[in-house]
């Protein structure tokens, strides 16, 4: 939902002979600053990289789920692939039925384990975009969780 508001307005009894554009005045979502930014996701424990402005989750030898390089006025881009998720994201069940009754409790937690990771980092992601606890950025972690994976520029 856009904020509406009203930038003029303008009543005359004479005829018009123009045309007026009528809209809405669109507010971007605020984004926070790079150094803001920076400490939400050293915080987080996302690996840093060798220069400072990528941050990445990573499991394994897997891709890294999640991505996020930093500029100098904040959140540059976010990578976000699904693929991580959708291997361990599995039911008890599911994990019963591959690793028997004598194993599946401890593979069932460590793939708890990974989830959880992997939404830690995409909330982190989130939160260094838009801050913490904003509409904005719960929005943005459900579109990420939610999606089959996705790249986003913010500057």
């Amino acid at each position: 939902m856009t904020s509406k508001e009203e930038t003029s307005r303008k009543t005359t009894t004479k005829p018009v002979t123009e045309i007026i554009k009528v809209g809405i005045k669109e507010n971007k979502p605020k984004t926070i600053s790079a150094s803001e930014a920076h400490r939400i996701l050293q915080s987080a424990g996302l690996d840093r990289s060798v220069d400072g402005n990528q941050y990445s989750y990573r499991v394994g030898s897997y891709e890294w789920p999640v991505t996020v390089e930093v500029g100098s006025n904040g959140v540059e881009w976010v990578h976000y692939s699904n693929n991580v998720y959708k291997v361990y994201n599995l039911t008890k069940e599911d994990h019963i039925e591959m690793f028997g009754q004598d194993e599946w409790k401890e593979e069932y937690e460590y793939s708890q384990s990974i989830l959880n990771n992997v939404r830690n980092a995409a909330r982190a992601a989130a939160n260094a975009v838009y801050g913490a606890g904003t509409s904005q950025a719960n929005q943005f972690y459900n579109e990420m969780i939610n999606s089959s994976g996705l790249y986003r520029e913010f500057r």
